[in-house]
């Protein structure tokens, strides 16, 4: 049997021996697409270098994919909407993929510039319209770029009363911004099915979709045992091991 394919990522066997973990099976299409096909993008890299995503990472190239078979084909990509939605629990990298995803879209033309607004739903919905439609002129005239919004689902909440229009104003912004702006929604899985409910005309604006699942204790490990490694460059020893009872109630905590 051929011997799985490793990370080249720091040697955790020196905190303790712990094992690096196998590529998945995107990580490898992505090493694949590397070797084979000339691929070269640092944001994709990024994304494959985190921890677990499996999902994530698949539908990542899958877009890539796509955008890689319209380029191709000389067609233009000039009125496709690239908008996504990131579902899942808080501390899963949702933010993180976020902005590696905005880099990816503007390396690739999809977006004619790199500018990265974050907030949240509630502070969307508290400053009201007028904010953000001064935010997205003023990322027009830098170039275009990302807006991301993490808690997208407290637009709509019942206590946010300004909330639904400014879902609305962004609606129609999706609809004209094609091309210059992508907008990144985020939140757990189960609110943001409310979220889409607001109007029918979301999920047609907001195409993609990145689960994102919870770490299991191997990746928690792993990552644990990256920031050992990091921090004591080498040299600490973690008692009963990197899968001992200390680190499996380290990394539950």
């Amino acid at each position: 049997m051929a011997s799985p394919s490793w990370r080249a990522r720091p040697p955790l066997s020196t905190v303790n021996s712990t094992p690096l973990l196998p590529l998945s099976k995107a990580e490898r299409e992505w090493q694949r697409q590397k070797n084979t096909e000339g691929a070269h993008n640092p944001a994709i890299d990024a994304i494959m270098e985190m921890t677990g995503l499996e999902e994530v990472k698949a539908q990542v190239l899958r877009i890539k994919a796509k955008i890689d078979t319209t380029q191709r084909q000389g067609a233009s990509l000039k009125d496709e909407r690239f908008n996504v939605v990131l579902r899942g629990n808080p501390g899963t990298g949702k933010t993180t993929v976020a902005r590696h995803y905005a880099k990816f879209l503007a390396s690739v033309g999809i977006v004619p510039g790199d500018s990265f607004i974050e907030m949240t739903g509630s502070r969307l919905a508290h400053d009201g319209v007028r904010d953000i439609k001064e935010q997205i002129e003023e990322m027009r005239d830098e170039g275009g770029g990302a807006i991301f919004v993490d808690e997208a689902y407290q637009l709509t909440e019942g206590h946010n009363f300004c909330g639904g229009p400014v879902l609305d104003f962004l609606l129609g912004e999706m609809e004209k911004s094609a091309g210059e702006i992508v907008f990144i929604f985020a939140g757990y899985s189960k609110q943001m099915e409310k979220f889409f409910e607001h109007n029918p005309g979301l999920s047609s604006r907001v195409p993609y979709s990145l689960q994102f699942k919870d770490y299991t204790d191997l990746e928690l490990l792993y990552m644990f045992g990256k920031l050992i490694l990091k921090k004591y460059n080498g040299q600490m020893k973690v008692e009963g091991g990197m899968f001992g009872l200390y680190m499996r109630i380290a990394i539950r905590r």
